[in-house]
């Protein structure tokens, strides 16, 4: 009898414990973090960065994620010894990050409710199987590999992620998936020209998306949205993730389970037209995100 009692005990103070954490989490404002990036003074951060607070959250940069199998500079930049002469990660530092079992964790990671990857560079190459090399260096290796390690870390903490542009790519990367190295090559073997997605002049594009029926993104108006991508994830490709809308062949948005999204477009665009349609979805957008982060 004793011990029965003493186990109800037990059973009401963990239930106690449960509450008490659910009551604070739901209290207080969700905590965003930003993946690594080295550009923090730049716009396109601070538009990124409002349009997160813009959702009611507290925004914050996590540190950069490394693993001990690969050198790094004093100034933690990765030795040229891993790159190509593009400045993209080679073969075998890919395999180093992909398998490596020491990863150093960035310090913040454990106190964020989400994990934003936000747009920037192509993604190197090898990542999805590509041993593409250019003569124009649109590459940054030292984020290629934080991004990753971090994806990495929280997909296997079950911290929820939001991916957008590069960070979609990323995100259907790391579930196996390959990209279009380059969009409007692509279509110029088809006999199409496609700038739809990124213009010459390398500034954002505007066009709509077509949602996929019972899907997270389900209700949204996304008639007009702004992109600036060479590179491209097309339907019916491999890789571990659900659909959740699309631009003809180009993937728009994907879903990993649980509580994980990535859609190709920038909503952070809209953040200097606030009184645009645009933002309000935009917006409707990051709230659903934050929610579902939330539960």
């Amino acid at each position: 009898m004793k011990f029965r009692t003493a186990l109800i005990l037990i059973l009401f103070f963990l239930l106690f414990l449960v509450s008490c954490a659910t009551t604070e989490k739901e209290s207080r404002a969700p905590i965003v973090g930003i993946a690594w990036r080295d550009d923090t003074s730049s716009s396109a951060f601070k538009r990124v960065k409002e349009y997160l607070e813009e959702g009611g959250v507290e925004v914050i940069v996590l540190e950069k994620a490394m693993t001990a199998d690969l050198e790094y500079y004093e100034d933690t930049a990765i030795k040229d010894d891993y790159l190509q002469f593009d400045f993209s990660l080679s073969s075998d530092a890919v395999d180093i990050v992909k398998t490596t079992e020491n990863i150093i964790e960035p310090a913040s990671l454990g106190k964020v409710d989400l994990v934003v990857f936000t747009g920037g560079e192509d993604i190197s190459p090898y990542f999805y199987g590509d041993s593409y090399l250019s003569d124009y260096p649109i590459y940054n290796p030292d984020r290629d590999i934080s991004d990753y390690l971090t994806m990495r870390l929280a997909m296997e903490k079950g911290i929820p992620i939001f991916g957008i542009c590069r960070g979609m790519q990323m995100m259907a990367i790391y579930s196996g998936a390959s990209l279009v190295i380059d969009l409007p090559q692509y279509f110029a073997e088809r006999g199409e020209e496609e700038y739809r997605h990124r213009s010459v002049t390398d500034s954002y594009t505007f066009h709509s998306v077509t949602i996929v029926e019972d899907s997270f993104l389900s209700g949204l108006d996304l008639d007009r949205v702004a992109s600036s991508h060479h590179q491209a994830l097309l339907a019916g490709g491999s890789g571990d993730y659900k659909v959740l809308a699309v631009d003809g062949e180009i993937v728009e948005a994907i879903e990993i389970e649980p509580s994980s999204y990535g859609i190709q477009f920038h909503p952070e665009f809209f953040v200097d037209f606030k009184d645009s349609k645009e933002w309000c979805v935009s917006l409707e957008i990051l709230k659903k995100v934050i929610a579902e982060s939330m539960n």
